[in-house]
């Protein structure tokens, strides 16, 4: 009886580290594919990329049907934010004026963006379907650091 009991338990650890694997490796690919972003259907169609890591890109989205161009920052590990108001983010390699930087206002510097996700806007002049592609550059102060320029890359096709 005593053999038997033993015969069971091989074929459960058996099962176990065969069907345990397999398992293994279907978890680590489906880890993948989403740290790729390929089960979440908002990526693919407008990007947002930074150079830098201390100023991260959210999202973008053109809209056109009140001509805004709306970048979602957030900034860590940085003391300021700068940027030139008429001259910072390009569209189709033309300038789009910054017409609110999360603080209400267009100064140059982004405050609320250390504590909060903000939205960026700019002017534009694109219709429903029309592609775009550009950056906007702005000037980020490390913690205990220099200024240093980080450039956010921006493509995609405006909406309604």
């Amino acid at each position: 009886m005593h053999k038997n009991h033993n015969k069971k338990a091989q074929t459960a650890m058996e099962f176990l580290m065969t069907y345990g694997w397999a398992i293994l490796i279907v978890l680590i690919v489906l880890a993948v594919l989403f740290s790729f972003g390929v089960f979440n259907p908002g990526t693919g169609q407008n990007t947002c990329r930074s150079d830098d890591t201390g100023v991260l890109c959210r999202d973008v989205k053109l809209d056109d049907s009140d001509n805004q161009l709306q970048l979602r920052l957030r900034a860590s590990g940085v003391n300021t934010v700068t940027y030139v108001a008429a001259s910072a983010i390009t569209l189709n390699g033309v300038a789009c004026a910054v017409t609110n930087d999360g603080d209400g206002n267009a100064d140059g510097t982004m405050t609320n963006v250390k504590t909060q996700d903000v939205t960026v806007t700019c002017a534009s002049t694109l219709a429903t379907g029309d592609a775009f592609s550009g950056k906007f550059v702005v000037s980020a102060t490390k913690v205990g650091g220099l200024a240093h320029d980080v450039i956010l890359t921006i493509e995609g096709t405006a909406e309604a």
